[in-house]
């Protein structure tokens, strides 16, 4: 289990179909299998709350069966979904992993990211010797892989970057070649998060930076520290947005977009969550505690988007909702739409026990659940293989893992041969 973590950690800021991080999920499996102890398993699952929380949601998503209208596409959201369930299963029932193995997963998935990052510029420096014409360092057009967009990749790079920050400071003094190892990772992990310019992701980026600053400096006791770095971190942040023309860019968009919602301009929209969230109440509202089911909750959104004639800007021409058929943009909408309320509490329980056991988790687990919590507000994370295998993964190691320890790991014990 051990190496197919290590595994599944380096390919998940990859994705690429000849390394599926699927080969890793099998792995991880295997090892369960072999170690499980029905009895020990069965008493974790009913004392381990989150665990029972994404238990319960996969549930209510099979139970979902009986009522939604798409059978078909229930059943590509039931394989899509299974990872979260299954692998803060395997590792929620397993013995706690030691915090240096943790470290070892979190860090693999930190490095891996910023070497991802690496290979992007590359890749976008290539494109652009070949047409200069284009601009291969902005949003989508930065992130070329196939199974991941910009939201999800962005995503990555904060969590990857508060990784790093949060190792690096445990274990001050860090050697020479460390240092520069790590320097040069948050240089590429910031430089991808500002290229990608997804604005709630850098929205979150400053939000987990500045909570992080806040416990770091106050556990210490260093309160004019914590101000200064406060202070600095929002002027290098907010200079950063405004001299990085994409980023700038989406700030200009952003300013565009509340001025035509206000009724204070009349260009084109050019963001179409306010409209698909309106809508998404009203599918709410249509049957608030069981839900359309898995399968019909972005057909009943679209029923209503097809009504909408507000005219969006496509960067050439102008478009409507009806186009295209949209999810709902909001993890918490596409839950409650789908699986009605009991789906939405679950999901949100499985987010928020942890800050009940305040103390329990290492303040990385807690940095996981904001920066995922936050990022679940506009996209749909978990109806995207990038949004599941993330949130199953980390998930596993930093809360399942660590809500209820089942027995001493096998290697607890163990001692080297005289």
């Amino acid at each position: 289990m051990y190496y197919s973590m290590l595994y599944f950690a380096a390919v998940l800021p990859f994705q690429f179909r000849i390394l599926s991080p699927t080969i890793g999920i099998i792995g991880i499996l295997l090892g369960w299998l072999i170690s499980f102890r029905p009895r020990l398993a069965f008493h974790s699952l009913r004392t381990n709350a989150p665990l029972l929380a994404v238990f319960a949601l996969l549930l209510l998503g099979g139970v979902s069966y009986f009522y939604t209208e798409n059978t078909s596409e229930w059943g590509r959201l039931m394989v899509l979904k299974l990872p979260t369930l299954l692998l803060p299963m395997a590792l929620g029932t397993s013995a706690q992993f030691k915090p240096r193995h943790r470290k070892q997963f979190l860090l693999t998935f930190a490095f891996a990211t910023a070497f991802s990052c690496l290979i992007l510029f590359s890749t976008g420096l290539y494109r652009y010797l070949q047409d200069p014409s284009q601009n291969y360092f902005y949003h989508q057009a930065f992130v070329v892989y196939n199974l991941i967009s910009v939201h999800y990749f962005s995503m990555y790079c904060i969590f990857a970057f508060m990784v790093l920050l949060y190792y690096y400071q445990k274990e001050r003094p860090v050697p020479m070649t460390f240092r520069i190892g790590y320097g040069l990772s948050f240089m590429l992990l910031m430089g991808a998060l500002y290229s990608g310019a997804a604005r709630m992701q850098i929205a979150t980026f400053l939000i987990v930076a500045l909570i992080y600053i806040t416990w770091y400096f106050t556990s210490r006791k260093k309160w004019q520290k914590l101000i200064f770095y406060q202070t600095l971190v929002m002027i290098v942040l907010g200079g950063l947005v405004m001299l990085v023309p994409s980023s700038r860019k989406r700030v200009v968009e952003t300013y565009r977009e509340w001025m035509v919602w206000e009724g204070k301009s009349d260009d084109y929209q050019t963001n179409h969550r306010v409209f698909i969230w309106r809508d998404a109440l009203k599918v709410i509202e249509e049957n608030p505690l069981r839900g359309t089911g898995l399968g019909t909750a972005d057909e009943a959104l679209y029923e209503y988007l097809k009504l909408e004639t507000a005219e969006f800007w496509r960067g050439n021409e102008p478009y409507t909702l009806a186009e295209t058929q949209y999810n709902y943009h909001n993890s918490y909408l596409q839950h409650f739409a789908a699986l009605g309320l009991p789906g939405f509490i679950f999901l949100i329980s499985a987010l928020i026990w942890p800050f009940f056991k305040w103390g329990h988790y290492p303040f990385i687990t807690y940095i996981f659940l904001i920066t995922i919590g936050i990022s679940f507000i506009t996209e749909s994370m978990l109806e995207r293989q990038a949004g599941t295998l993330f949130f199953a993964f980390m998930l596993a190691v930093l809360v399942t893992n660590l809500s209820r320890p089942v027995r001493p790991s096998a290697l607890a014990h163990h001692k080297k041969p005289a």
